[in-house]
């Protein structure tokens, strides 16, 4: 209970030695960030995936209209 203050001469610990309990907050905090982190770059990774299927989709559809249109234009030719 009686802690011996450390003299000027001792350096004051910046951080408590390992074997110390740390503030149970903090643990959650870093792991509420670590969670945050992680979700983020999932999330930044599924809408560049989903963004780059978006493109293909867009860019199918687009060859498929011009090729029904390209057919339509022929038939009317062979008419």
């Amino acid at each position: 209970m009686n802690d011996p203050i450390p003299s000027r001469a001792e350096p004051v610990p910046s951080s408590p030695p390992p074997d110390t309990p740390c503030d149970p907050r903090m643990d959650v905090a870093l792991a509420l960030r670590h969670e945050v982190m992680q979700l983020s770059a999932r999330l930044d990774y599924f809408m560049r995936h989903e963004l780059a299927e978006m493109r293909a989709k867009a860019t199918c559809f687009t060859l498929l209209r011009h090729l029904s249109a390209c057919r339509a234009a022929d038939r009317t030719a062979k008419r």
